[in-house]
């Protein structure tokens, strides 16, 4: 329903109307496993990966700076690959990283 009260139809290719109630449950569903790319090492520091609606940030903590940064390659690459395996792809263009040392 539009908003002049008429009927509107609209082929979908891919994914779901944005503001559909199918949506948010839809992305719960498929990106549950995302958020269980998680590697810890109790002895230099730890990963968090922590979502909200479309985005992805990867939190790695470290005592050691080379490690720490290797750690968050390793996170950011099963992140992209277990997101290109849903049949979904990373904004490369909207991607960032950050240190902070």
């Amino acid at each position: 329903m539009g908003h002049d009260g008429k009927r509107h139809e609209r082929a979908m290719e891919a994914g779901v109307p944005q503001g559909s109630v199918l949506g948010p449950i839809l992305w719960n569903i498929s990106f549950d496993g995302i958020l269980d790319v998680v590697e810890d090492d109790n002895n230099d520091g730890e990963s968090h990966i922590i979502c909200y609606a479309d985005d992805t940030l990867i939190v790695v903590t470290g005592r050691n700076l080379l490690r720490t940064r290797i750690r968050a390659c390793v996170m950011a690459n099963r992140v992209v690959n277990k997101i290109a395996r849903l049949g979904l792809s990373v904004a490369t263009e909207k991607t960032e990283a950050m240190l902070f040392y």
